[in-house]
């Protein structure tokens, strides 16, 4: 991604270890949502995030117009360890999502060896996810303008 005002909601841009976990709780949630919010699958409403994104969310609320979006200027998505997930009804990205399509999503991170991050607000929308992982990641970006997507050099 070029633009900072575009998100990447690529998988295959996530750290590759991490992939299979993102699947599979994607996988829980679309189940869960047949059964429990017919009409609505789930889906990434960002993954990777280069460091020039992150400072431009980071702005926003606090010396660019808006609301606060990012508690962080050192984000996860950075390195390719966070994706958002999120409910989607057929025509993109949606918060406005039953307080039960979080817990379930909650219950299957855990399930997959991830973590529930809140976000800045505690709400119970929050949305990203990281986890613990077998090996350590050696090829994805560390230093601060790093544009590399993960798994990369």
């Amino acid at each position: 991604m070029s633009n900072v005002d575009t998100a990447d909601r690529s998988i295959d841009h996530l750290y590759p270890e991490f992939r299979p976990r993102v699947t599979a709780i994607l996988a829980d949630m679309d189940e869960w949502c047949k059964a429990n919010w017919p009409g609505h699958k789930s889906t990434i409403s960002e993954s990777y995030r280069t460091q020039a994104r992150q400072d431009w969310l980071y702005a926003q609320g606090r010396t660019r117009p808006g609301d606060i979006v990012t508690w962080t200027l050192h984000s996860s998505h950075s390195s390719g360890l966070a994706a958002d997930i999120v409910g989607d009804a057929g025509n993109g990205p949606t918060w406005n999502c039953p307080d039960t399509f979080w817990e379930a999503l909650t219950r299957s991170a855990h399930a997959h060896g991830m973590q529930r991050i809140m976000d800045y607000s505690d709400r119970l929308t929050c949305h990203t996810f990281n986890g613990p992982l077998t090996t350590t990641p050696r090829t994805m970006p560390r230093r601060r303008g790093s544009n590399s997507k993960p798994g990369t050099r």
